[in-house]
């Protein structure tokens, strides 16, 4: 499907190292990359969806703290409006146990400060952020479905997560980049894009029964990966809400 209304790159995704003492770019920290990025999401018939993050973070022979996560609640459209998202984070777990957590707004993004602040940590890390969206699907237009470059089967009504599931916010590389999309009804379209904010290339996408697979990629700093899923009215128990002001 074409793209409606770019988000790559523009919120979701962002990240600083939390060095000892004091923030650290991480556009100076070229030696640390993720090993692996994998994002599980699961659509429910409500309507909201739930987002299970899996960041393998190497800080290679860097000692920090831990990672700052930004997370969208708001986005600014081509028009000006403003869209808003519920975001509840749920947990935050490092290497499979716990680890202090801390959130704090800022603007459009919601900051989630991961790690202890009087322990130094270096080496590869596995972070698990969960947190359920509310507001995030949207209906498409009869426009939508008429569209020339839309998949065949589309109707009007059908619902549609647009969503980055990796943001262009990351300063260092990303080895792989991975998404399973479960929904509650039948696949009917899956696309996977990548690269800088803008980009619309093509990363692989598959779909089989109420399942969507994106990925792996490569991504290098400052690159993103953005999915459309969709799926027929009648898997859900009612139509998306979108919060526009």
């Amino acid at each position: 499907m074409r793209p409606r209304a770019r988000r790559l790159g523009t919120l979701a995704g962002a990240v600083l190292l939390l060095g000892a003492g004091a923030l650290a770019s991480a556009t100076a920290a070229a030696a640390e990359s993720i090993r692996d990025f994998t994002v599980d999401v699961q659509v429910y018939p409500d309507t909201t969806f739930q987002v299970v993050e899996r960041i393998t973070y190497d800080f290679e022979g860097e000692y920090r703290h831990g990672i700052f996560r930004d997370i969208p609640v708001y986005d600014e459209t081509f028009t000006g409006a403003r869209r808003t998202y519920g975001v509840e984070v749920q947990s935050v777990t490092m290497d499979g146990g716990a680890v202090p957590w801390e959130l704090s707004q800022d603007g459009a993004l919601l900051n989630v400060k991961i790690g202890d602040p009087f322990t130094t940590i270096t080496g590869p890390h596995t972070y698990v952020i969960t947190y359920t969206v509310r507001d995030g699907l949207r209906a498409l237009t009869p426009d939508d479905a008429a569209d020339p470059q839309a998949p065949d089967g589309l109707s009007a009504g059908d619902v549609e997560l647009y969503w980055d599931l990796v943001g262009t916010g990351w300063g260092v590389p990303i080895d792989s980049a991975r998404s399973t999309v479960l929904g509650p009804g039948p696949v009917l379209a899956a696309r996977c894009l990548y690269g800088p904010a803008g980009s619309t290339a093509d990363c692989p996408a598959v779909a089989a029964r109420s399942v969507a697979g994106l990925g792996p990629v490569a991504l290098g700093p400052g690159e993103g990966l953005t999915t459309s899923v969709v799926w027929p009215a009648s898997a859900f128990a009612r139509p998306p809400t979108e919060r526009i002001t």
